[in-house]
């Protein structure tokens, strides 16, 4: 009996764990800057939140062609959404 009712608290424990779970939530998969004038700075913001019910570790933000994004190192706790500034200068 008691070895039953231990199964069934660690399968609890187990199932409500695993139900927790951050999940990233963009405004935009890409910003696109359009036509651009040659030397102009430009930058655009992009809403990165946690729709999940567990908080986000962003690990690394991956820019291209020049850009320049930082949002590593941050935690995003369920429900928040930040705005990223990707720049091209």
């Amino acid at each position: 009996m008691s070895r039953s009712i231990l199964i069934i608290i660690l399968t609890l424990v187990v199932t409500l764990t695993t139900l927790a779970a951050p999940r990233l939530a963009l405004d935009s998969p890409s910003v696109d800057f359009g036509e651009v004038a040659a030397n102009a700075a430009l930058v655009r913001e992009v809403r990165v939140g946690n729709a999940g019910d567990a908080p986000l570790m962003v690990s690394r933000v991956k820019a291209c062609c020049g850009a320049k994004a930082s949002l590593a190192g941050t935690e995003i706790p369920a429900g928040v959404g930040l705005g990223l500034t990707p720049m091209v200068v």
